[in-house]
């Protein structure tokens, strides 16, 4: 079927819908981080052990004995919530990944588990608790500063138990599109 309109027509027009499906929104772009639930859990540990430490929907960790270590970031330093969505590294590995963006400033989680650096053999802790059920977990925080004057990031975290309560945090400059 031949178009009726001029070739240079046809050219802009083609030009113009490739723009909008490689365009930053567009369907063809990267897809924002996803989670089918509204109460979304996550659970880090490691292969065949009784136990995991849970990722709760607030983004919260929470640890045996009943606690929790929440998480804190900004300038105002406000807890996370569960706005943030939770994904697991390359979509599968059990690495719990989110971030959030505040006051200028992206911080992205990643938690995980391994042995206790005290295992003897490491290497066949991952696969099976070969001394005793006891695990570490891990919090990076990295900060990048997405705007166009330096800034200062701040990252906190507060176990809290039934008779526990400690704070503790890092804060650092970060010059434009710097990060820590």
């Amino acid at each position: 079927m031949k178009s009726s309109l001029p070739s240079s027509t046809r050219l802009v027009v083609g030009l113009a819908w490739l723009a909008w499906l490689l365009a930053p929104g567009s369907v063809c772009s990267a897809p924002e981080p996803f989670d089918y639930f509204r109460n979304s859990w996550q659970v880090i540990g490691l292969k065949d052990y009784k136990d995991g430490a849970r990722v709760t929907p607030a983004n919260e960790l929470l640890l045996s004995e009943q606690r929790k270590v929440r998480f804190f970031c900004g300038a105002k330093v406000k807890p996370l919530g569960s706005r943030p969505t939770k994904t697991l590294l390359d979509g599968w590995l059990p690495m719990v990944r989110f971030h959030t963006e505040t006051a200028g400033v992206r911080y992205e989680f990643m938690l995980w588990a391994t042995p206790l650096p005290t295992v003897q053999d490491w290497r066949a802790a991952f696969d099976w608790p070969t001394e005793g059920e006891n695990f570490l977990n891990w919090v990076q925080v990295q900060a990048t500063n997405l705007g166009a004057t330096s800034t200062v990031a701040n990252a906190n975290y507060a176990l809290s138990g039934t008779n526990l309560s400690s704070h503790t945090g890092w804060s650092a400059r970060l010059a434009p599109g710097k990060s820590a």
